[in-house]
């Protein structure tokens, strides 16, 4: 038989479970174990990384689901390689299994040269096997007590809730450093093993790692394989029970997991809001201050017929009476108190330009109303010039 031989290891189902089991595992260690270390500087840049705890545990979760999901696949596969396939459990400890060990501690303590012949799977990946049976049981019989807590703690005592976190816990760390301590070294470090990629065994792998099992393959099948009629009548009793069972096994696990917020629902994230918006100015009317009259009254006017008045006094009276007339304001000012609304720079009726910078609350020193024009600064009836 030529060296350069492969020999059959994983079929492409036992594949596709394990790079899925190894993608959950990978994310629920990575969302799992900020969790429990949670104090740690690491810890929370992970968690900060990751988008926060809410998106932590969410992912966890999904994560968990889909761990759960190829577990139950998994079992369904064996089932049916056990009871339609009838092939043998060749992943049961034995018997044999403790005489493999001590033959391989007594090769690696150089008290025997023979290496141990090895069936198709040794003692150490059964332990690793079984060790990831048990695992995953405690690990998803303890994450569904945290994940509904409330409806756990009718059926349990509420200690039962710490120690399924404290088991929980210390369960994702131990099989967390099991697979880079023992699991990543076989496979990887010791010799780089591609069956997990390609399916098969070179035939230098075979005689070191399962020698035991190369002699059986070499040596001829061990049983003949059964009529293809009794497999299907088989597979046709197996189907349909599998399917029941596996079906409501996911309807259970979508109720189980859906039907209590407690676990996920956490403490509302704080409203932001603004502390200060400096608000716009509204337009408000200027307070009108009175002033208290304190002019000189307006003298009454000479009358026009007077035969003492000369010319240039008579046109200082006109001029005099045409002032008056602007200083008198020909409206009342109750809710008119702001007259820079009407007579304002570019209004109706503006000011004058030499009342530039003069606020409404002045206007009321030199103008009145009718009412109050006794009240008027006193309007000087001739010429400044030399007086």
């Amino acid at each position: 038989m030529a060296r350069s031989e492969a020999y059959d290891r994983f079929s492409i189902s036992q594949r596709v479970q394990h790079w899925v089991m190894v993608v959950s595992f990978v994310v629920l260690a990575t969302t799992g174990l900020p969790q429990r270390y949670a104090q740690s500087a690491i810890a929370e840049a992970l968690i900060g990384a990751l988008g926060g705890i809410e998106t932590v545990r969410i992912v966890h979760r999904a994560a968990a689901i889909v761990f759960i999901l190829v577990t139950m696949y998994h079992f369904w596969h064996l089932l049916h390689k056990i009871f339609v396939q009838r092939a043998r459990p060749t992943m049961l400890p034995g018997l044999q299994d403790f005489k493999d060990f001590v033959a391989a501690v007594r090769y690696n303590l150089c008290l025997s040269r023979e290496r141990p012949r090895l069936p198709r799977y040794n003692f150490m990946e059964k332990i690793e096997y079984w060790s990831l049976v048990w695992g995953s049981a405690l690990m998803i019989i303890t994450g569904f007590l945290l994940w509904n807590p409330v409806t756990a703690t009718q059926f349990l005592p509420g200690e039962f809730i710490p120690a399924a976190k404290m088991a929980h816990s210390a369960e994702a760390l131990l099989a967390v450093l099991a697979v880079i301590v023992w699991h990543f070294y076989s496979v990887h470090l010791k010799h780089f093993n591609r069956s997990m990629f390609s399916g098969k065994l070179s035939r230098h792998e075979m005689e070191e790692e399962h020698a035991a099992e190369l002699e059986e393959i070499e040596s001829g099948p061990l049983r003949f394989p059964e009529p293809p009629e009794l497999v299907r009548r088989r597979e046709r009793v197996f189907l349909p029970v599998a399917v029941v069972a596996g079906g409501s096994l996911v309807v259970g696990l979508y109720w189980f997991v859906s039907f209590e917020q407690t676990a996920i629902v956490t403490v509302p994230p704080a409203s932001t809001a603004v502390a200060f918006v400096p608000a716009s100015p509204t337009p408000t009317r200027t307070p009108t201050i009175t002033p208290t009259p304190t002019q000189t009254p307006i003298p009454t006017a000479t009358p026009t017929g007077a035969a003492t008045e000369s010319a240039p006094n008579a046109a200082a009276t006109a001029q005099a009476q045409t002032l008056l007339s602007l200083m008198v304001i020909p409206h009342p000012l109750e809710g008119r108190e702001d007259c820079l609304l009407c007579h304002g720079e570019g209004k109706m009726n503006p000011y004058p330009p030499d009342h530039v910078g003069r606020p409404s609350t002045t206007c009321l020193v030199c103008h009145g109303t009718s009412e109050a024009e006794e009240h008027l600064p006193a309007v000087v009836k001739h010429d400044l010039e030399g007086r």
